[in-house]
């Protein structure tokens, strides 16, 4: 039809379409070696058991991961992990969440496998990365298999889903890897006639309980050499021995039989989770079961809770 201003309106056709599908989430896992990390539930596995990690511990993992095999710096790792505190003292908080990481990881700071330090300089994880969101989309953009052949590789994966759900009820039975509490025990340095058999005792009680509550523990023997007065040296016992926390006990006050003062020292933050004092006459077995329950009450997740009583 023509119009007044000569122009002619002619149909067109115009195919509809559909809607594109939305395209899935990727899963954001990543897998290296025999470990699993799922970083939107925030969740380390090795060979499909969880392995227990704080959150800063994880925090700093995930940093790692971001540049897997480089050395990331100890500026950027504290922008990741303490933005809003600067305060911190970062150095110390650092290297704890350093030391727990390889604790979940089952790794060594003298031998290490994945986790390395750049000293002066920040760290390195040192691990060729699978990234599951990267394998699901090259799933969906890959041709599929020819009809002829489709049938035993469906058969397959319906075998393949029921051995995967049968996998999942067994892993929520399975047991949660700890990454254990690691604390140095001091030897109790006295200036009264305390016979030193006493404290020998008091040590080994000690040692035992907090073992069998499953904390990793350094015992005097060890420490011995890291005792000064009137204090050890907290840097030091932490760089060289590896330790979240320092138990210390040692003479408050003047005469015969001073206080004994008993603390227990978060490396951490240098901050002191249990203090107790104890006035004379001292009796060493209610003593040491008294430091074995406040130190596993003070202590985060401490597997197994009780303590026996030592003998009189």
């Amino acid at each position: 039809m023509d119009y007044d201003g000569g122009a002619t309106i002619v149909p067109v056709s115009i195919p509809m379409t559909t809607p594109a599908s939305p395209t899935p989430t990727p899963t954001r896992e990543i897998h290296f070696d025999e470990f699993e990390v799922d970083l939107e539930a925030r969740q380390l596995r090795r060979r499909g058991t969880t392995v227990h990690i704080q959150e800063k511990p994880f925090l700093l993992l995930e940093a790692l991961l971001d540049q897997a095999g480089e050395t990331v710096s100890r500026e950027t790792l504290r922008q990741r992990l303490w933005p809003d505190t600067p305060h911190l003292d970062f150095d110390a908080s650092l290297n704890v969440a350093a030391r727990k990481l390889r604790r979940a990881l089952g790794d060594s700071a003298l031998d290490p496998r994945w986790l390395f330090t750049s000293q002066g300089e920040g760290y390195r994880l040192a691990v060729e990365l699978q990234d599951l969101s990267a394998r699901q989309e090259d799933s969906e953009t890959s041709p599929g298999p020819p009809r002829d052949i489709a049938w035993p590789i469906y058969l397959s994966a319906a075998l393949l889903c029921i051995g995967l759900l049968t996998f999942a009820e067994w892993k929520q039975a399975a047991p949660t890897q700890e990454a254990r509490n690691r604390l140095a025990i001091m030897p109790f340095e006295l200036s009264s006639p305390t016979r030193p058999a006493d404290l020998a005792r008091v040590s080994e009680w000690l040692v035992a309980d907090l073992t069998n509550l499953g904390i990793d523990v350094v015992g005097p023997r060890s420490t011995a050499s890291y005792s000064e007065f009137p204090f050890p040296d907290l840097k030091r016992i932490q760089t060289e021995l590896d330790v979240d926390f320092v138990l210390n006990a040692r003479a408050v006050g003047d005469g015969p039989q001073p206080s004994l003062l008993v603390e227990l020292i978060d490396l951490g933050d240098s901050s002191h989770p249990w203090v107790q004092y104890f006035e004379p006459p001292w009796q060493w077995p209610a003593i040491a079961l008294e430091v074995c329950r406040g130190v596993a009450a003070a202590l985060p997740e401490t597997p197994r809770p009780g303590c026996s009583h030592p003998p009189g």
